[in-house]
């Protein structure tokens, strides 16, 4: 590994860059993760040389940045832009960290279809992703013994894929759901994934019109949830806003969206309709 980066380093000239966008995305991880990711990169340099390519993708996107903020300020010079950190440290450059919870049934082409074009709107709005496709994941549905709260604070006992899921969404910026709707609801696979978040909220409420449950961190992430319909659905749809909005509540997200995609319309369709609640969420 060591010598890999070493030739790098010596041809490359976003070398160091490139290892500061690593060191950045890495250090977000628990200490157990970061010590598989290297004994991984140790016995399988090829995963290793794709991660260095991702995000050194990601350092070109953070030069070109640089170079248009300076083309910015030499067109401007009148009313010169304050000195800023350009390190990717700062996060001023890097891309927000994203979480996609991917609940498309297996087996369901068309509602991978919408999963397909929410992604690319996600790369073409410059967000970082972490996908996790639910129909794949070993996630049990939860038990409500509420040990999350009581016994575990913050964590449930019972171990499966949700642990990481739950971590992954406590450290986003912007949490997506994705799923088929049934009722103007959440198909089985994310509502299943869902329900196992309660450990992130906290057990006391909070009084108030209507009350709510407490934040357990002070920070959580603002939410874009996606549901797919087969066909046009008003009243399934109006359904689907109200129940995101309370779910966003109670999680304690700072804002959020709901959009619904309808089966009968385009990959491009699709694909701006996600674009637009992006935009209405960062505005």
């Amino acid at each position: 590994m060591e010598q890999l980066f070493r030739k790098l380093a010596a041809l490359d000239p976003l070398h160091g860059l490139t290892r500061e966008v690593m060191e950045f995305y890495t250090e977000g991880l628990p200490p157990s993760a970061q010590k598989a990711l290297e004994r991984l990169f140790q016995r399988c340099p090829n995963e290793a040389l794709e991660f260095t390519k991702e995000m050194r993708a990601i350092s070109e996107k953070v030069v070109r940045k640089r170079h248009a903020r300076k083309q910015a300020r030499t067109r401007d010079a009148a009313d010169p832009a304050l000195p800023v950190d350009e390190s990717p440290r700062s996060g001023k450059y890097l891309p927000m960290r994203t979480v996609l919870l991917d609940g498309t049934p297996a087996g369901n082409d068309a509602c991978r279809q919408g999963a397909d074009a929410l992604r690319r709107a996600l790369s073409d709005a410059g967000h970082a992703v972490e996908a996790f496709p639910l129909a794949e994941l070993p996630i049990a549905p939860c038990r409500g013994c509420f040990a999350c709260w009581t016994a575990s604070p913050g964590r449930c006992p019972f171990q499966d894929a949700s642990q990481s899921v739950a971590a992954a969404v406590a450290n986003a910026r912007l949490a997506v759901f994705y799923a088929d709707m049934r009722f103007g609801v959440w198909g089985y696979e994310l509502k299943k994934a869902l329900d196992r978040m309660i450990c992130l909220i906290s057990p006391h409420f909070k009084v108030g019109a209507p009350t709510r449950h407490a934040r357990r961190y002070p920070r959580m992430p603002a939410i874009l949830s996606v549901g797919w319909l087969p066909a046009p659905d008003p009243e399934s749809a109006e359904i689907f806003g109200r129940v995101v909005g309370h779910n966003a509540r109670n999680m304690g997200a700072p804002a959020w969206r709901a959009v619904v995609l309808p089966g009968d319309a385009s990959w491009a369709a699709h694909r701006q309709l996600c674009l637009d609640a992006l935009a209405r969420l960062a505005a």
